[in-house]
Formats: C-alpha cells, sequence, structure tokens
C-alpha cells in the first residue's frame, strides 16, 4: 500500500524549502513506498502583503534564526531567501511592490512542472 501526501509548497518559504529537503532525507528510508503530491502555492508576501505592515524587521529576523537553526539541525544547506528572489520587495521597509514580474509566471511553471 502505498500512502499519499501533499506538501503546500511557496518557492519563497524557507520552510518551504527545508521540508523538501528533509523529506529527500526521509524518503529512502521509510518501509512503504510514500508519495508526495507537490501543491505550489503563492508566496504569502502576494496572498497576504497586509502581514507585512504588521511585522517589524525583528519577526523577519527570527524567521531568519528559527529556519536557519532547524536546517542546521538536519545538516541542510540554508540561505534565508532564494536568489534571486521571486518577489519584488524591500526588505528594509518589508514594502511588496505592486507590480510582481516575475512570482506568477513561477508558480505557474512550478505547477507544470509538478504535473508533468
Amino acid at each position: 500500500m502505498t500512502i499519499r501526501a501533499d506538501m503546500y509548497y511557496s518557492i519563497r518559504s524557507p520552510y518551504s524549502y527545508i521540508g523538501i529537503q528533509r523529506l529527500q532525507q526521509l524518503l529512502p528510508q521509510q518501509e512503504q513506498p510514500i508519495e508526495i503530491a507537490i501543491r505550489p502555492i503563492m508566496p504569502i508576501a502576494i496572498r497576504k502583503p497586509e502581514l507585512f505592515k504588521m511585522r517589524s524587521a525583528l519577526g523577519i529576523r527570527y524567521l531568519e534564526m528559527d529556519a536557519r537553526r532547524i536546517a542546521e539541525q538536519y545538516g541542510i544547506p540554508f540561505r534565508i531567501w532564494p536568489h534571486p528572489d521571486p518577489i519584488v520587495q524591500d526588505m528594509e521597509t518589508l514594502d511588496i511592490a505592486a507590480e510582481q514580474p516575475y512570482i506568477h509566471s513561477l508558480v505557474r511553471l512550478m505547477q507544470y512542472a509538478v504535473e508533468h
């Protein structure tokens, strides 16, 4: 019997990146086959940009420290944001640009890759 699970994946989330890397570490060790369906989602900066207006730079710093700690725990190479960043955002003020030239096509491309 194959176990099936969905993974909702944001191309910008450090936790999504760590999760994928962790799955690659764990799946070969499983006795039963596990089928993971990747479900691309828009980053929270696009879905709920107002969250960044309520956050301070300290919140982003905490996110970085927490994600780095988890990555180190599992021996996963880590960078807080993808490079290049698919979201146009001023990381000093946390303002998100109204025009987002990359993320929409990247998420559609990721969905296409998952389907094929």
